[in-house]
């Protein structure tokens, strides 16, 4: 593992740790249950893969009394509801889900969860969304208008990259065309031309979804960037540009020297009934030790900087986590 995996990693542990200290302050009922559910995307996902890799060291600061589970969804969208709805404690999504949540839209059109509605707690990561084809036919793209109407693999539908690409094409006044297909197959599809293209995304600029590593394996892909009209208007709606060195995602040429995409940022989010918990018994739960202070003061300086992005970037304020009265009793 990389140091600046790790890094990224213990900075999740960190930060979650904190919000599950909260978590575990619940009625006396749940505390016999001594469990804490993570609801989660499908087990191909990055967020499967972050969940299940630091459980045990939540476990382990939480003083070895909940078990932390990871429960893995066909989508974000699902794992959102599903903690709305009582099967978990902790959700995952990103800023756009959350917009689209507290907008009543999309797949939340005339949803009502049966507990409470999702709150940010902390923000976990970025990532980053961008088209890319078949290099065969990387002569017929030019920029993303040449996508409009044509059937393209936005990711699975309901996921966050999925929303993100059509939030940006809802911006751009394009034709969001989504073929849902196996994300297994996604290189078959690409070299038989089912699809014209395929969203592909990052995790902080490095590492790509799992099955898209699988499809480079398989093939040779070119990265379509978004034209410079479309960076324009992209940003006048109140979307930022990311770069990505494709060098540190990809192990081929993808024909570009800089990759160009729209930004998420991945949240750790709960519902918004919660309990105050006290300064001893947070301390308790949460406090690192002597040996392990250094690193957890950079984890948390890392975390800050993310948090502090992402929030600056969101087009829509969404309410953080805050304990108060009114909330304890909704």
């Amino acid at each position: 593992m990389t140091s600046k995996r790790s890094c990224f990693l213990f900075a999740s542990a960190a930060a979650l740790t904190a919000v599950l200290a909260l978590s575990a302050s619940q009625p006396v009922d749940a505390q016999q249950r001594k469990s804490i559910r993570w609801a989660v995307a499908s087990i191909d996902t990055y967020s499967y893969k972050v969940a299940a890799s630091v459980t045990k060291m939540i476990e382990e600061a939480l003083g070895g009394e909940y078990t932390v589970t990871v429960n893995p969804y066909p989508s974000t969208t699902a794992a959102m509801k599903a903690t709305m709805d009582g099967d978990g404690e902790i959700g995952y999504t990103a800023d756009v889900g959350m917009e689209e949540l507290y907008a009543g839209e999309g797949g939340f059109r005339n949803y009502k969860p049966s507990k409470s509605l999702l709150v940010h707690t902390w923000y976990a990561y970025p990532m980053e969304s961008f088209m890319a084809v078949a290099a065969k036919n990387a002569d017929k793209y030019k920029c993303w208008k040449d996508f409009s109407g044509k059937p393209v693999f936005y990711t699975p539908a309901g996921f966050m990259n999925w929303l993100n690409f059509r939030r940006a094409y809802k911006t751009l006044g394009y034709d969001f065309k989504h073929l849902q297909i196996d994300p297994k197959s996604q290189s078959d599809a690409l070299q038989a031309g089912t699809i014209a293209g395929a969203v592909a995304y990052t995790t902080s600029g490095t590492s790509l979804v799992p099955y898209w590593k699988e499809t480079e394996v398989r093939m040779d892909v070119t990265v379509v960037n978004p034209c410079p009209d479309e960076v324009a208007k992209l940003k006048a709606g109140g979307l930022a540009i990311e770069t990505v060195d494709p060098k540190n995602a990809f192990s081929k040429n993808v024909g570009v020297s800089q990759i160009q995409g729209v930004p998420i940022c991945l949240p750790t989010t709960r519902g918004r009934t919660c309990r105050k918990t006290s300064s001893t018994g947070f301390s308790q739960r949460s406090r690192p030790t002597r040996a392990s202070l250094p690193r957890w003061m950079r984890a948390l300086r890392r975390w800050r900087r993310i948090s502090s992005a992402c929030r600056s970037t969101a087009s829509r304020p969404i309410p953080p986590l805050r304990c108060t009265r009114a909330w304890q009793s909704s």
